[in-house]
């Protein structure tokens, strides 16, 4: 309510004058100002006769069967006084000339500005055949662009009288709408956002109004063709209004006299104030100092007098002379301001905004820094200065020792010289404390703590020494086992009574890495203050033979790292070893089992065992299984050697089965035996039935015969009486046979196999035929009849 009470005193008793109409051009469009609040305010300067002879001065041609707006009427309501508008009687048959001068006059609002926005939002003024949806959204008020028009205000006295008294609330509410004037505001060019904006310093409240009421500037395309379209992210209301205004009454923002004019050329802040500079000039008084209003966050503060000597003001206007400056100085209150400096008219013509700033406090992260870091015993003094440009009181310090919080200070000792770079921060940012500090080198980080929030810089890192210097140790021992080296001792570095990383190499290349931490009462007894946590022992696989076993301290900040000691040591070396206990054989489905075990003197991982068959790689496989027996012959390499674990699968015949030991390290791969393993011998099988056709003497003979030395199925030779009478292979599909025997497979029936029978009774002999191994094999001889 304050800043649109003080808006008024800024333009009250401006007279708009009467002006000449004249074409519009693109270069006088100013979207800060579409129209002078005089102009736009003006109620009551038409009446219905001079708004009824404009209106007939436009008359269109109206087609057959249309009312235009020069003849239309309309029964209109009482409408009641409000806080916007005075109290308008209802009329039995208005005229439209009578409805605009009255809603104008009741409301405050220019008639001029209602033909204006009856015709850029519905060309009613020059419309030739306007229908009932044009009168309905006349002024297209509550007619949003992306809903449909609220019908509870359609009809054209509505439009009117509504449309006008919402630019009267815009302007009793101006916080409470999102275009303010005296403020630099962002302003779209289309509805569609991504058509981009811009900002504008809108000037007066009559254009704030109509940038609430059509929130769109136009672009850069819709001035190029000030009367028709320009390209998809145009918008055309507020042009048009500028445009069609400028033809029909001339200039939106005339006035009778020349304007007064100035320029903000400074902005300067401190954490409590800010000062702005800078001129104004009334070239209808150019030697009378003339005052200008500030106003922070659109809300006037206080008057000042623009005679302060300013050169640039003598150069803006010949004969004015220099004393037409004005230094402004307001309360900083900790965020930023929008600050606006208004220039007030002396004689003709109206008072001018100068401009507007975004003033910020001062603002950014704190400065500082360490100057002095020391160490006296165990006592680390630390001392520099610290401020934050967003206060000038003394701000916090944070210590942090070798990375952990160690403390907070206040920056509040006298610094007269920080006091003399940072004028109105005061000297007290000066900061000296003491922290405790262990033996060794220890690194000191502080940080300046932000006001009121913010990043917390670093003011840097110093180190603090009581002792310093390279690691120092010793290698106590080293022990070899298969295939690893342990090493043992103690090392600590004089920086830091941490323990310390020490590394194992072995033929000069790093193996492992391991920290110096196991408890030496004896090196903390010669060391005190480091305590006792400063051994290490670490053990690391190794080839097997001759090594060169060494230990390196690694140094923490000054120094360089340390070798602590060598050592040559031997570790077991040589091929691998082992036996093949035995080798089982299933001759119903050919599996191998292989027993045994192996070791490789290099390694106490699983030796690689690689079983050949007949002369072909068949398998490999760890030799990981526990073998009990073996650890306690050989217990440094343990139980897990034993190779029972292995299966494969052998074919049918003779086969030579032979285990290789792979070797690790020095050595070569072991033979560890070959052995036989035999699926041979005579076949066997049997006749499970006999039977006879009594019509044809066909024989039918199931069973069936395998013979161990094949895979193929075996020969049968049938004999009738002692003669032989057939011969065929046993072929017929038998899967129960393949079930008990999986490794000859389903084809062993002798179903395929028959003769034809004489009449009576005769022995029938079926002979499996023998191939390798062994000899044949009778399989039966049932005595068939006919």
């Amino acid at each position: 309510m304050a800043s649109v009470a003080v808006l008024g005193v800024l333009v009250s008793g401006l007279v708009t004058a009467p002006t000449t109409a004249e074409a519009a051009s693109a270069s006088s469009f100013d979207p800060g100002e579409l129209i002078s609040d005089e102009n736009f305010y003006a109620g009551g300067s038409m009446d219905a006769g001079a708004v009824q002879r404009f209106l007939d001065e436009r008359r269109p041609q109206c087609v057959s069967g249309y009312t235009c707006l020069v003849d239309y009427k309309q029964a209109t309501p009482s409408m009641p006084a409000n806080r916007y508008c005075t109290a308008m009687n209802g009329v039995a048959n208005e005229s439209s000339a009578s409805i605009i001068a009255r809603v104008g006059a009741a409301c405050g609002i220019n008639p001029r500005v209602l033909l204006v926005l009856l015709e850029k939002e519905q060309s009613l003024v020059t419309h030739r055949s306007p229908n009932a949806t044009r009168y309905a959204k006349a002024t297209g008020f509550a007619c949003p662009d992306t809903a449909p028009c609220d019908s509870s205000f359609g009809g054209f006295f509505y439009q009117v009288y509504y449309a006008a008294r919402q630019f009267q609330v815009y302007k009793t509410f101006p916080q409470n709408y999102n275009h303010i004037a005296g403020r630099v505001n962002n302003i779209l060019y289309h509805p569609n956002a991504a058509c981009g904006s811009s900002p504008v310093l809108i000037r007066n409240q009559a254009t704030a109004g109509l940038y609430n009421y059509t929130p769109y500037q136009p672009n850069a395309a819709a001035l190029a063709n000030l009367y028709g379209t320009g390209d998809s992210c145009s918008a055309y209301g507020n042009r048009n209004f500028w445009r069609i205004w400028t033809d029909w009454f001339g200039d939106p923002r005339s006035s009778n006299g020349v304007d007064p004019f100035g320029s903000i050329q400074s902005v300067s802040t401190t954490p409590a104030r800010a000062i702005a500079t800078g001129f104004a000039i009334d070239p209808s008084a150019p030697a009378q100092a003339i005052s200008v209003n500030l106003y922070l966050d659109g809300v006037w503060q206080r008057t000042y007098r623009a005679d302060q000597s300013n050169a640039a003001a003598g150069q803006a206007l010949t004969g004015a002379g220099n004393n037409h400056g004005f230094s402004i100085e307001f309360a900083m209150r900790g965020v930023p301001v929008e600050m606006c400096i208004a220039a007030l008219n002396v004689g003709a013509g109206k008072d001018q905004w100068i401009g507007c700033r975004t003033v910020q406090p001062p603002t950014g992260q704190p400065v500082g820094r360490i100057d002095h870091a020391s160490a006296s015993g165990r006592t680390a003094n630390i001392s520099g200065w610290a401020l934050d440009p967003d206060t000038a009181a003394s701000i916090n310090v944070h210590a942090y020792l070798d990375g952990r919080y160690a403390g907070a200070f206040t920056a509040n000792t006298s610094r007269p010289d920080v006091g003399r770079v940072y004028r109105d921060y005061g000297d007290r940012h000066g900061f000296a404390f003491q922290l405790p500090i262990p033996v060794g080198t220890s690194e000191v980080c502080v940080y300046a703590i932000a006001v009121p929030m913010g990043d917390n810089p670093l003011l840097g890192c110093r180190e603090v020494s009581n002792a310093s210097g390279p690691p120092r140790g010793q290698l106590d021992g080293t022990s070899a086992g298969p295939g690893s080296v342990s090493v043992s001792g103690w090392a600590l570095d004089p920086d830091t009574a941490a323990s310390i990383e020490v590394q194992m190499l072995v033929n000069g290349r790093v193996v492992t890495t391991g920290r110096a931490d196991r408890s030496r009462p004896d090196v903390g007894r010669v060391f005190p203050g480091y305590g006792n946590n400063h051994g290490y022992a670490m053990t690391a696989s190794v080839a097997g033979g001759t090594n060169t076993v060494c230990v390196r301290a690694l140094n923490v900040r000054s120094g360089s790292d340390v070798q602590l000691g060598c050592r040559v040591v031997e570790t077991p070396s040589g091929s691998p070893f082992g036996n093949i206990d035995s080798l089982v054989v299933d001759s119903a489905t050919g599996a191998l089992t292989v027993n045994g075990w192996a070791i490789d003197p290099d390694s106490t991982a699983p030796v690689t065992v690689r079983v050949y068959v007949n002369g072909a790689v068949r398998a490999e496989y760890a030799a990981n299984g526990s073998r009990p027996d073996v650890a306690r012959y050989y217990p440094a390499y343990g139980a897990q050697r034993g190779m029972q674990s292995g299966q494969l699968t052998l074919s049918p015949g003779v086969n030579s089965i032979c285990i290789w030991a792979l070797n690790t390290g020095a050595g070569d791969p072991k033979l560890l035996g070959c052995k036989t393993a035999n699926i041979t011998g005579s076949p066997f099988g049997r006749i499970d039935s006999a039977s006879v056709d009594p019509a044809t003497g066909a024989l039918r003979l199931n069973g069936w015969a395998i013979d161990p030395d094949t895979a193929a199925s075996p020969l049968i030779n049938l004999y009738l009486g002692g003669d032989l009478v057939a011969q065929e292979r046993a072929t017929a599909s038998r899967p129960d046979v393949a079930r008990v025997y999986p490794l000859y497979g389903a084809q062993r029936g002798l179903g395929s196999l028959t003769t034809t029978v004489p009449p009576g009774s005769h022995r029938v002999c079926a002979w499996a035929v023998n191939e390798g191994a062994g000899s044949s094999v009778l399989l039966g001889c049932p005595v068939v009849t006919r």
